[in-house]
């Protein structure tokens, strides 16, 4: 059985860029992080999306790594089957399915 309900969900991901490793923070503020790679995150089992928020930032970490970091907040309807084993004393919890499938390397 299939189950249609609304969420507002906050997604962040974050990942290495070693092509930035190096670069002083005013290189960093100037770069367009929209242009570097991206791992191309999807929601899987979203049917609508009624509004979406996007932030793209840099960091470093303790290593002195460059990492990029994607936060994306969402409004929209899902799709989630139910599993009624123990109907009617079921408990439902609806997840959002994330799905990460890349083919992107950094040579794209």
């Amino acid at each position: 059985m299939k189950e249609i309900f609304r969420a507002d969900a906050f997604i962040q991901a974050r990942w290495p860029e070693p092509r930035l490793n190096g670069r002083s923070d005013q290189e960093l503020a100037r770069i367009d992080l929209n242009k570097c790679w991206n791992p191309l995150i999807y929601i899987e089992n979203i049917l609508t999306e009624s509004k979406e928020q996007h932030w793209m930032s840099v960091s470093r970490n303790s290593k002195g790594e460059t990492l990029l970091t994607e936060r994306r907040r969402l409004r929209g309807i899902f799709l989630e089957t139910l599993e009624l084993n123990d109907f009617p004393l079921d408990v439902q919890a609806s997840w959002l399915s994330v799905c990460l499938v890349t083919f992107l390397t950094y040579k794209n």
